[in-house]
């Protein structure tokens, strides 16, 4: 009786460490797979990606947590209530899942370029296929026959994983991160065609329109010239940038970035500092934004009518569709990212935000009171023309980007959805549907009599400089010269982006459409609105676009970047261009030699700068303070000091710690006068980003501006910023052979 009861016993207690083992390995194993597809990929992707969503990191959380939790109970009462049988197979193929999407999302992430609508060669890329299927196959095969040992092992194998990418994440998210304030507001679309009685301008951006494509449209197709009633095609125009993040707050704010900064902490200073869009809200305009890129802006009450501090929950469910589209593109074999892919209408995408459609609250997301059409530009022209009106009697500013034609190339010249080739057939076609685009926004505008009132900009934010479309110079008036496309004056794709759109109707203005080759630069957009509008300029740069002449001598700058090697705070390296003459002519272009790295935040330790004592002269004819103190744009040293080299120049000084507080800056230098030949050196001075002197520089002596005590409160660090608008080599004035762009040559510093 005894042994029966130990027996008895024993087998119990079999029973229950059994269980007790089931217990632990359906636990490690499905929280493994689940934080890896629903925690640790989406986070990380977020962190690295952050400016390209508009919820913070807080709505991700608690957007992923419920579907998380809910997939990890399923599986623990799936994985609990199988047979026996049936237990090692489901578990080990859990376990060699749950590694594949790990190995796949972060070793073999293959390179399939930047994903903003550029056709992916798939064809070309069937080696990566077949590794990763020989990959999956091999290991879920392993999974399968040796699935005892597999299952022995999955505990501790989910538990490597786990403490894996927690390390990595920690990593991740612990770095600094600069603020995205469209994290915080979002855009209410209720006035978006509510236009005024009295005065409108209004600022239509046409993604990567590029000009030679303007000038084939109405050489070919005679009734969109037609169409433009009162405009001018200023075809001479350069852009600034060969991308759109710096350009959209360039339009509104006449500022440039030049990677001394995170760029979002630049738009908020400068935004803050001076828009066209601030002033006009301040003068009572009804002002309204709808930027395509959401964080190319910056999103305050004080910038736009538009913005509101509330995220609705149907924006909320587009962005998690859009993290989880991004999640699985990564994580799952190369044979199913087209899948995920969907040719850029993304499959969950799509799926949540119709979703999102029927459970958003209607208080909160009252501009979703229609099913929305999935493509941007349709859903404009269907909201243009059913919403349109004119409510208010106080001048209206409306900014509109669409995302044509830039790639994916989905519209055709009537508007509907097909997938066109790439090359210059698809991007032709494209901006065809972007003119009838236009051709809708004006007949609305006529039809609500408004026409006259208006002020239309119609203008791109670059050329189409990576679609392959080349520049096409066959509709080019002779006059203009012949393109020397044999020299190396610039990257022919380098040339493609920086000829961008720009067509401008005035107030009142009618008539047959006009064509200027008066020298134009996207630069002066922020200008040519303000003075147009009545409006206080600010200061701005640039030049009023309605004022400048054919054969205006006047030269130009562009600065090029491409996405690759991108930190996430600054953009690529960008190498400037200057252009004199026209702009479709290469030879016109000349490479500066100055390009704009992404600057480190100052996480070196702070010994590598030297200390500094209030009231201590600082030698410039020194190499030590060369190396210490001046940061970028600076020659080297010379007898007579050190000059700057191009359009800015940066020192930093880390104050002495029982240093006493600065109360000014002074420099003691000469600005580069090409032997007489200039008056004078503009030089801009800035501390800590805001604005403390402009000077004009000629011969020897100091020049001082005062130090504001908030802008080095809690910081032992001083970051001075030197602009020289003025900036010019002494070849450009045929004294030597020397291309520096020299502004000033700085001697001695003094802060006291």
């Amino acid at each position: 009786m005894n042994l029966i009861k130990i027996a008895r016993l024993i087998g119990k207690s079999m029973v229950k460490a059994k269980l007790k083992r089931r217990y632990i390995e359906v636990i490690a194993v499905s929280l493994c797979f689940v934080a890896t597809l629903f925690a640790f990929t989406p986070y990380s992707i977020y962190f690295n990606n952050a400016q390209e969503f508009t919820i913070p990191s807080a709505a991700v959380y608690s957007m992923l947590l419920f579907p998380a939790i809910a997939l990890w109970v399923v599986l623990q009462f799936f994985l609990f209530l199988i047979p026996e049988r049936l237990y090692n197979y489901a578990l080990s193929l859990l376990s060699a899942s749950t590694v594949l999407f790990w190995l796949q999302g972060n070793v073999l992430q293959w390179d399939y370029g930047v994903l903003d609508g550029r056709q992916i060669a798939w064809s070309e890329m069937r080696l990566q296929g077949m590794l990763d299927l020989i990959l999956w196959a091999g290991i879920i095969t392993f999974a399968i026959v040796k699935r005892r040992w597999v299952k022995r092992a999955a505990t501790a194998l989910a538990g490597v994983l786990l403490a894996t990418q927690l390390v990595s994440f920690a990593m991740i998210s612990s770095g600094p991160v600069e603020p995205v304030s469209a994290h915080s507001f979002s855009i209410d679309n209720s006035q978006q065609f509510a236009f005024s009685e009295d005065k409108n301008v209004i600022l239509l951006i046409l993604d990567a329109f590029q000009a030679d494509i303007m000038q084939e449209i109405i050489a070919t197709e005679e009734h969109y010239s037609a169409m433009l009633d009162g405009f001018t095609f200023y075809r001479n125009a350069a852009s600034a940038y060969s991308k759109t993040y710096p350009t959209m707050p360039l339009f509104l704010t006449g500022q440039w970035y030049e990677n001394h900064m995170p760029i979002q902490r630049f738009l908020n200073r400068t935004f803050s500092r001076y828009s066209i869009n601030s002033e006009m809200l301040n003068e009572g305009w009804q002002v309204d934004l709808f930027p395509w890129v959401p964080r190319t802006i910056y999103f305050s009450r004080a910038m736009a009518s538009n913005m509101r501090p509330k995220i609705g929950l149907h924006e909320q469910m587009v962005q998690i569709g859009k993290i989880l589209d991004l999640t699985f593109f990564r994580a799952t074999p190369h044979f199913m990212k087209s899948y995920w892919l969907n040719d850029y209408q993304w499959r969950l995408s799509g799926m949540f935000k119709q979703f999102g459609f029927f459970v958003s609250d209607k208080q909160i997301d009252e501009e979703f009171s229609h099913e929305p059409h999935p493509h941007m530009a349709i859903e404009f022209t269907e909201m243009l023309t059913q919403t349109s009106r004119v409510p208010f009697n106080t001048p209206v500013f409306k900014m509109y980007h669409l995302n044509v034609p830039h790639e994916p190339f989905f519209l055709t010249e009537d508007l509907r959805m097909e997938r066109l080739p790439s090359g210059r057939e698809g991007f032709l076609r494209h901006s065809v549907a972007a003119m009838e685009i236009v051709k809708r926004l004006l007949d609305t505008l006529k039809e609500l009599e408004i026409y006259d009132e208006s002020m239309i900009l119609i203008v791109s934010d670059h050329g189409g400089g990576e679609y392959n479309a080349g520049v096409v110079f066959d509709y080019l008036p002779a006059e203009i010269g012949t393109p020397d496309t044999l020299g190396k004056f610039i990257d022919p794709a380098h040339h493609q982006s920086a000829l961008p759109l720009v067509l401008i109707k005035p107030f009142s203005s009618r008539g047959d459409l006009k064509i200027s080759d008066a020298p134009v630069s996207l630069g002066d957009i922020a200008k040519t609105i303000a003075e147009e509008s009545g409006i206080e300029s600010g200061g701005l740069g640039g030049e009023n676009i309605l004022h400048l002449k054919e054969g205006q001598d006047r030269e130009r700058r562009y600065l090029y970047y491409e996405f690759s090697s991108w930190k996430r705070d600054y953009l690529p390296s960008m190498k400037e261009y200057t252009v004199r003459g026209h702009s479709w002519l290469p030879q016109n272009w000349e490479a500066t030699g100055a390009v704009f790295e992404p600057r480190l935040e100052y996480t070196r330790p702070a010994d590598t700068l030297l200390p500094y004592k209030t009231g201590q002269v600082m030698s410039f004819t020194d190499p030590s303070y060369m190396r210490s103190s001046l940061v970028r744009g600076w020659s080297n040293p010379e007898s007579h000091g050190t000059w700057s080299n191009g359009s800015s120049a940066e020192i930093t000084i880390r104050m002495e710690e029982r240093s006493r507080a600065p109360e000014s800056i002074a420099m003691y230098g000469f600005g580069f006068l090409a032997s007489g030949q200039l008056n004078s050196q503009r030089v801009i001075l800035t501390l800590n980003g805001e604005e403390i002197g402009q000077w004009d520089v000629s011969q020897p002596r100091w020049y001082r501006a005062e130090i504001p005590s908030h802008l080095i409160y809690g910081t032992e660090l001083l970051e001075f910023r030197l602009e020289f608008p003025d900036a010019a080599s002494p070849a450009d004035f045929g004294l030597n052979l020397d291309t520096r762009k020299l502004g000033f040559a700085l001697i001695h510093m003094l802060i006291d």
